[in-house]
Formats: C-alpha cells, sequence, structure tokens
C-alpha cells in the first residue's frame, strides 16, 4: 500500500471508510431478500447463494480496487474508484468508447492489500486472509460449525 500514490491510498481509504458505515435495513437497495446466509454488517441481507453472499460482504469490507487509469492520469485528474472490475466497464463505455475496455481495466487494478475483520462473529476464531474469513463464516452458515 505504501508504494501507491498518496492521492490514491486516500482515495482507496475513504472508500473503504464509506462502505463501513452502518446501513439502515429499510435502506431500498435490496430487491430479494430471503436466504440463510446474512451479512455480517448487519444489514438485514439475506441469501441463498454463498457467491452472492460473499460478493455482498464485499460491499461492506472491499478487497479489491481499480481506478479509472485514464480519468486518474487526465488533465484535471478525477477519481473514478470501484470495487470491482465489472463495475468500471460501464465508466468506460461511457466515458471513453474509444479505448478497449479490457486494457482500461487491467491498468486500473490497484495494487492495494485491504484490511477486513478479522474475527468470526459466530466463535471468535481469528483469520488471516479474507477466503479462510470467507469459507469459514459459510461452514457457519451450512452449519458444519457451532
Amino acid at each position: 500500500n505504501d508504494r501507491l500514490p498518496q492521492n490514491v491510498r486516500q482515495a482507496i481509504e475513504k472508500y473503504v471508510e464509506a462502505c463501513s458505515k452502518k446501513r439502515a435495513r429499510g435502506d431500498g437497495r435490496r430487491k430479494v431478500n430471503n436466504g440463510r446466509y446474512a451479512c455480517t454488517a448487519d444489514c438485514g441481507y439475506l441469501t441463498k447463494r454463498p457467491f452472492d453472499w460473499r460478493r455482498h460482504e464485499e460491499t461492506h469490507q472491499p478487497q479489491e480496487f481499480w481506478l479509472c487509469e485514464i480519468c486518474r492520469t487526465a488533465f484535471p485528474p478525477k477519481m473514478v474508484l470501484v470495487s470491482r472490475g465489472d463495475k468500471l466497464r460501464p465508466h468506460i463505455k461511457n466515458d471513453h468508447p474509444e479505448d478497449d475496455a479490457d486494457d482500461v481495466v487491467e491498468q486500473s487494478k490497484q495494487d492495494y492489500v485491504a484490511d477486513f475483520k478479522r474475527r468470526c462473529g459466530f466463535c471468535g476464531d481469528r483469520f488471516e486472509s479474507w477466503d479462510s474469513r470467507n469459507t469459514h463464516i459459510l461452514a457457519h452458515f451450512d452449519g458444519k460449525l457451532e
């Protein structure tokens, strides 16, 4: 993280802080909301699929970042920052239609190691990686751990 330019690091840290703020349960974001996999940030999100749960968890604790390289290096620079590469594609299509989206996405990926809550809310176990955290918590939801 220290190798990133200060303005990029600050933009990412501000983004992460905004993601971690508590959301109201009735904020209108969830259209389908049922299943056994529940948001660990307690926003009320529920889903039936582990993939959707993992993706949702990253809305609260983003792990990867893309900062549009074209906008970042423009004059004046603009910070178009997202936590999923697929979320950058509409921006590229709308704002930079002459550029190859795959190339821009690849150039825009940031080398940033994100932090996350390292303790299990069910049992208190500690995690060393984001993947081990998610695998462990999913095992609780699936009844494989108590």
